[in-house]
């Protein structure tokens, strides 16, 4: 699908006048993001973990979730950790191990991760039985259990009380836990609604340590601030699970990204090594080298890999490991099956390509047995990605298929799911995002239905494959100044998007294909209107437009600005987003 270019418009002119000490670039900058009075913006450039950081009591039940988790930490009893078998999940599923381990023997924590292509999401009888059995009083569930109100019932018959921490959207019908911990809850009090799972975690944990003497604290390794230690894991779990990097996220993933450049946990020291990633960090200015993007390419896809296709169990091991010998194993074995996830994922969105009608309303399909269904989500959103329409796609096994949604907010899915509830047997998510399960025998009644609603609640929507962009820039206005200013915009990501510029009329001097199959090209660009300097740029996983692209042609591009550094030395570097043909003559 052709993109459509949307340029933003320019920031009136009272808004550049009203921020004097502000270059017009950063101001336009800001305007784009929705930042537009002086508390917001001093606020957004001087994140500030101790004014940013809002208590955690402010949790409707968090009195009673702390209280009963004190009373099992003082009377030694077992606890339960369950957790969603992603990133998100399972660094918060890590969180809350870890700091419970400081407190209560270790043998007096089990911690439960369902098999994704077995289990499937949330909680089950199977597993429930199996924490009641090894004697668990208190249950936590971390980034699921909203959705199980029977499952938790059977926990409370069998003897067992659940806190539960997520943060979907409220089930239909309130859960039977002792205490639900949710910022999206509708008659919520917490005044930030958009934590990942394994932020509220740490919110836990943070109102948990708070509640007890300060020489249990220093008994137990924790002195005051020690909380902060797993702020790398909520930094990977909000960028990982696309939270809005505003408000307290921001502040959490800025200065989680700092300490995760100096983690205290061997098994992510180990991660980062083999995802080629060198931290740096700035004691003085809390600065690191470490970005999101090194998150969401390199850190986060290694601890997903292992829950898409065997078991999310090893990513948990690997983030509490506390021997080098056994983070290296496990380590390998991410790595290894993260590459096979990649080889997995490639075939099958080259084979789905082939197939898929690209003038339907939706794409729907239904992957032949054998397929893992934990490669789902991630397929789903690479054909979201391609086609920018709303992607269902299942996997059978036995007599139910496991499926995977994504619908590019489009619509709402867990108001679909709700509509079509009578046709599934389990299903939950996010605006954007979900699954269900579905018995085969009620696929082709579901699809009919499905064509249905998403007709009535897609006639007044355009679909468009819609490319944000800042503003319009020159050649000659690109330099390292202009760079700097860009980065004190950082940590980038949802709301927060890395910067996109437009340069018109720009001919390719040269160019070059690059990789074993071709797949990148090296360009060298000259601007017709205003440089004779020539910019190399880059551009990624090229399509078939990129390369009826000849030397002489005069472009329009739109680009993202980075830094390259190699000996020592500084140079910026244009990575091409798209391009189309310039209005401009040739020489």
């Amino acid at each position: 699908m052709t993109k459509t270019w949307q340029i933003y418009e320019k920031a009136p002119e009272v808004f550049f006048t009203s921020f004097p000490q502000y270059s017009k670039f950063t101001l336009q900058l800001l305007y784009n993001r929705e930042l537009k009075d002086c508390k917001e913006i001093e606020e957004f450039f001087s994140a500030d973990y101790e004014r940013d950081f809002i208590d955690p009591f402010l949790f409707d039940q968090m009195e009673i979730a702390v209280s009963r988790l004190k009373q099992a930490i003082l009377k030694k009893e077992k606890i339960g950790l369950w957790g969603d078998y992603d990133a998100d999940g399972v660094t918060g599923v890590s969180i809350m191990y870890l700091a419970l381990k400081k407190l209560i023997p270790k043998e007096n924590i089990k911690v439960y991760i369902p098999d994704r292509n077995k289990e499937g999401h949330g909680l089950n009888q199977g597993g429930l039985k199996e924490l009641a059995d090894w004697g668990a009083k208190v249950i936590i569930t971390i980034d699921c259990g909203l959705s199980n109100s029977e499952e938790i019932k059977l926990a409370n018959d069998l003897g067992m009380e659940v806190i539960i921490c997520d943060h979907h959207l409220d089930p239909e019908i309130d859960p039977p836990a002792l205490a639900v911990l949710n910022p999206k809850a509708k008659k919520g009090s917490y005044p930030f609604r958009h934590l990942a799972g394994a932020g509220v975690v740490f919110k836990l944990v943070s109102a948990l340590i708070k509640s007890f003497p300060q020489e249990i604290l220093e008994s137990a390794g924790l002195s005051n601030g020690y909380e902060k230690w797993f702020l790398d894991l909520v930094a990977i779990a909000t960028v990982a699970d696309y939270m809005p990097l505003k408000g307290e996220n921001r502040t959490l993933v800025k200065y989680g990204l700092y300490v995760l450049s100096k983690t205290n946990k061997i098994g992510l020291k180990t991660l980062l090594l083999r995802a080629g990633l060198m931290p740096l960090f700035g004691r003085e200015d809390i600065v690191t080298n470490l970005t999101t993007q090194d998150l969401s390419f390199s850190v986060i896809p290694r601890i997903n890999a292992m829950g898409r296709l065997a078991h999310a169990r090893t990513s948990f091991q690997l983030l509490v490991a506390s021997l080098e010998e056994e983070a290296q194993d496990l380590a390998k074995t991410v790595e290894s099956t993260n590459k096979k996830r990649q080889v997995i994922g490639n075939k099958l969105v080259e084979d789905l390509n082939i197939k898929i009608d690209p003038n339907t309303l939706f794409i729907f399909e239904q992957l032949a047995e054998g397929h893992y269904p934990g490669i789902l989500s991630s397929l789903a959103s690479r054909l979201v990605e391609l086609y920018k329409k709303p992607v269902f796609v299942c996997a059978r096994r036995d007599d139910v298929s496991i499926c995977s949604v994504r619908s590019a907010n489009y619509f709402n899915t867990v108001e679909v799911f709700n509509e079509l509830k009578d046709f599934l047997v389990v299903y939950g998510g996010h605006q954007a995002a979900g699954g269900f399960t579905i018995k085969n025998d009620q696929i082709e009644k579901f699809r009919i239905e499905l064509q249905r609603v998403l007709e009535d609640r897609l006639k007044n929507v355009e679909i468009k494959n819609i490319l944000e962009v800042d503003l319009e820039i020159a050649f000659n206005e690109i330099n390292l100044a202009m760079f700097a200013e860009m980065k004190k915009f950082e940590p980038f990501g949802v709301e927060n998007v890395y910067p996109r510029f437009l340069i018109k009329n720009v001919e390719i001097i040269d160019l070059k294909f690059l990789g074993s199959s071709g797949k990148h090209i090296k360009f060298f660009l000259q601007s017709k209107n205003d440089s004779q300097k020539i910019f190399e740029a880059l551009a990624f996983n090229i399509s078939d437009n990129y390369k009826q692209l000849k030397i002489n042609d005069i472009v329009d591009v739109i680009i993202e600005l980075h830094l390259d550094k190699y000996n020592g030395q500084e140079k910026l570097s244009l990575k091409i987003v798209d391009f189309r043909a310039s209005s401009a003559p040739k020489r």
